[in-house]
């Protein structure tokens, strides 16, 4: 648990470059980075909770849903504490805007095609497992799209869009978060990366958070984030 919040740490100051080349004048920025950074923090001390204590895990589950419902029911009360803080920025409760539906879903279902076609080409055969795909069914995009849609709406307060030709900063800043929490590992507090794993949770994380932010609204990335993780795992078991 000490490495992971460690880690966690780490990968928050890397983000702090962009935080300040982007960071609104006007705003309190030191209120808002303290608040993410909090949240963040507590995000992840919950969900590996339960892997640091077996007992608090479901017994007979392989799957860690006791960390992924823990961490969805902080982030909802996180949200309901802070919520008037967001503005127009707020992603949770907001139905998606009618016009960006037929695009998002559009980029929704593309991503979907490369990514099975990924794994068709560099995956290998797993055995079936149906907790672990009713987990990538539900879970994930749940969890991870309140916990995007939080950290989004907390950066848009302090970062100016500033004519970024590449996207809002504050979508690559959660990205960089999000990439480098599923490839950047400590291993008996030997600082460990998997290339393969930050490129592709960072194209992913940079979609979801593109289709969040078009949107006005976490509910297509929710959508898109599950399916793209059952379709995944769906192949592996069964078509492979």
């Amino acid at each position: 648990m000490i490495e992971q919040l460690t880690l966690t740490l780490l990968i928050l100051v890397s983000t702090v470059p962009i935080i300040l080349l982007f960071s609104e004048k006007q705003t309190n920025m030191g209120k808002y980075a303290g608040l993410l950074t909090l949240y963040h923090l507590a995000y992840v001390a919950l969900i590996f909770l339960p892997l640091a204590y077996s007992y608090l895990a479901i017994p007979g589950g392989s799957m860690n849903w006791t960390g992924k419902l823990l961490a969805i029911l902080f982030s909802l009360v996180f949200y309901w504490m802070v919520r008037h803080h967001f503005n127009d920025h707020d992603f949770i409760v907001s139905p998606p805007l009618k016009g960006s539906i037929k695009k998002v879903t559009r980029v929704g279902l593309i991503t979907i095609a490369v990514m099975c076609v990924l794994t068709v080409v560099f995956s290998k055969t797993k055995p079936l497992d149906i907790e672990k795909l009713s987990y990538q069914l539900t879970m994930p995009g749940l969890d991870e799209e309140l916990w995007r849609g939080i950290l989004l709406g907390l950066l848009l307060i302090i970062l100016k869009d500033g004519k970024f030709k590449m996207g809002h900063p504050a979508v690559w800043v959660v990205t960089i978060i999000f990439a480098l929490g599923h490839s950047l590992y400590f291993k008996d507090w030997e600082l460990g990366f998997a290339l393969d794993a930050f490129i592709i949770t960072g194209a992913l994380g940079f979609i979801l958070g593109w289709m969040t932010i078009y949107s006005r609204s976490i509910l297509l990335a929710i959508v898109f984030h599950n399916l793209i993780n059952f379709s995944t795992n769906f192949i592996e078991m069964v078509i492979l």
